[in-house]
């Protein structure tokens, strides 16, 4: 066991200090030379290119993004255009309508517009109320200030 804490303690001043020379402790005999393990590869190589890869998709959202942005804007633009037309056609079929009412036609009148005419106008009467409900009703009771 000593002999294994031994070679692993100089393992490691060999890993962390490689630039001095250590010399053989007594009672440690090696019979061959110690080796460090080779390096492994790395994943850097891969990391890099997910990292282009996802940088690269990002790129392509952001520009169709901003391409929807933009029709949408354009649709906006061309509601609103339309909506201020049709705005302006109802505007001018309303003038149309109220000068057409103000000039009344040369030709004979309709039967309708004239039996109305006839007709006197009855008054409206309201419901009859009972005073006591009235005064007992509070939601109709008559406030001044």
């Amino acid at each position: 066991m000593c002999i294994e804490l031994k070679f692993y303690l100089r393992l490691v001043k060999q890993v962390l200090f490689p630039h001095r020379l250590l010399p053989a402790e007594p009672g440690c005999h090696l019979l061959s030379p110690i080796t460090l393990p080779k390096r492994k590869h790395t994943l850097l190589p891969l990391l890099t290119v997910l990292f282009l890869f996802s940088y690269t998709l990002m790129s392509l959202l952001i520009i169709e993004q901003g391409n929807t942005i933009n029709s949408q804007r354009l649709l906006i633009r061309q509601l609103f255009t339309d909506s201020a037309e049709l705005s302006a056609m109802k505007g001018k079929a309303a003038q149309q309508q109220h000068a057409l009412t103000a000039n009344p036609k040369t030709t004979a009148p309709d039967k309708a517009t004239v039996e109305a005419q006839k007709k006197p106008a009855l008054p409206r009467l309201g419901p009859k109320v009972n005073s006591q409900q009235v005064q007992t009703d509070i939601r109709r009771v008559l406030t001044t200030i």
